[in-house]
C-alpha cells in the first residue's frame, strides 16, 4: 500500500514514522527544507524512552509521486487550502482520504477544496515536535475515525502500524465535539500558560475554569444537535492524569513564534454561539488572549 502524508508536523512525523516501521511504502509531502533533511536522515522517534530513527521518503513537490492508496492529512487546519492541490496530485479514483488535524469541520472544509470525501478523525496523541524530522510521543495511541468509504482500510492500515489503535465511530460528530472540548481548555490554557497539562490544572481555582469551559461548549454543542458525555468532567481530569507532561500544540506554536490553531477552537464555539445568541464569555476572553498573543508574536518577528 502506498500511503502519503500531507504535512510533516509532529502527527504527520509520528504517524507517517509508524507506518514506514510497520512495512507500508510512505511518502512525507512537506516544505522543501524539511522534506531534504527527512529524505537524508529519516524521522527521529522518541518514545517510551528509547530512540529510533526511522526511513522514508520526503518530497515538497507531490506532482513528482504516483497515485496514493492512503492520503494522511496533518496540516494546520488553517492551510488546508494551500494542501488541497497537493491532495489532488496524490489521488486517484479509489485513493482514501483521513484528515487527521483538529476542529470540527476541518474534514468538511478540505472535502469541498478537493471534490472528495474526506474521512474525519479524532486523534488522541500526545506528540512534540522538537525540531524538523525529530518528534517525541508524550502519551496516547487512539485514533477514532468517522465511518465512510475507505474507513476499514485507513483503519487496518494505522492499527498495523503499533501502538497506534484506530477504532471506527459510527457517531463522529459526537466525538469530534468532545475532542473539540478537550481542545478549548487544554489548548487554550496551555497555550497562555506555557505551562504543561498537570502544572495549571492543579492551580488553585484551574478546575473551576475548566468547569466553566465545558459548559459553555455542552451548550454550543447541545444547540448544534449534539449532547457531550455526562461525565466529560472526568474525562477532562483524565486527560492530566494520562499527559501530565504535555503541552499543547497551541503551547508548542506559541514557543516557536507560530501561529495558532485557536480559530478553528474556541473560535469555532464563539462562532457558533453568536449565531444560536449563545453567552460563552471565557471562550471569547480565552480567544481574544491568544489573539493578542499571535499579535506580539507577529510584530517580534517584523523587528
Amino acid at each position: 500500500m502506498r500511503i502519503a502524508v500531507v504535512g510533516a508536523g509532529a502527527v504527520g512525523c509520528y504517524s507517517g514514522a509508524l507506518l514506514a516501521r510497520a512495512g507500508y511504502d510512505v511518502t512525507l509531502v512537506t516544505r522543501p527544507a524539511q522534506s531534504a533533511l527527512i529524505q537524508a536522515r529519516g524521522i527521529l522517534l522518541e518514545e517510551g524512552g528509547k530512540k529510533h530513527t526511522i526511513r522514508l521518503k520526503a518530497v515538497s513537490d507531490s506532482q513528482c509521486l504516483p497515485v496514493a492508496d492512503l492520503v494522511l492529512v496533518s496540516v494546520k487546519a488553517g492551510d488546508n487550502a494551500a494542501a488541497a492541490p497537493l491532495v489532488l496530485s496524490l489521488l486517484g479514483k479509489d485513493t482514501v482520504i483521513l484528515s487527521m488535524q483538529n476542529g470540527v469541520d476541518t474534514a468538511a472544509q478540505l472535502s469541498e477544496l478537493t471534490g472528495r470525501e474526506v474521512l474525519p478523525s479524532a486523534l488522541y496523541i500526545a506528540v512534540d515536535r522538537v525540531e524538523p524530522g525529530h518528534v517525541v510521543h508524550r502519551g496516547g495511541h487512539h485514533i477514532m475515525l468517522g465511518s465512510g468509504k475507505g474507513s476499514r482500510l485507513a483503519a487496518a492500515a494505522l492499527n498495523r502500524a503499533a501502538p497506534l489503535k484506530a477504532e471506527i465511530s459510527q457517531d463522529i460528530p459526537s466525538v469530534l465535539w468532545e475532542k473539540l472540548t478537550v481542545n478549548c481548555v487544554y489548548n487554550a490554557l496551555s497555550a497562555i500558560t506555557l505551562m504543561p497539562y498537570a502544572a495549571f490544572g492543579e492551580t488553585d481555582g484551574a478546575g473551576a475554569v475548566i468547569q466553566m469551559v465545558l459548559e459553555e461548549c455542552r451548550v454550543v454543542a447541545q444547540a448544534c444537535g449534539v449532547t457531550l458525555p455526562a461525565d466529560m468532567t472526568q474525562r477532562l481530569h483524565q486527560i492530566i492524569q494520562h499527559m501530565p507532561t504535555q503541552k499543547s500544540s497551541a503551547a508548542q506554536d506559541v514557543m516557536k513564534g507560530r501561529a495558532t490553531e485557536i480559530e478553528f477552537i474556541n473560535g469555532y464555539i464563539v462562532r457558533k454561539a453568536g449565531e444560536y445568541g449563545i453567552a460563552v464569555p471565557v471562550n471569547f476572553t480565552l480567544l481574544v488572549i491568544i489573539r493578542m498573543i499571535e499579535k506580539r508574536l507577529a510584530q517580534e518577528k517584523l523587528v
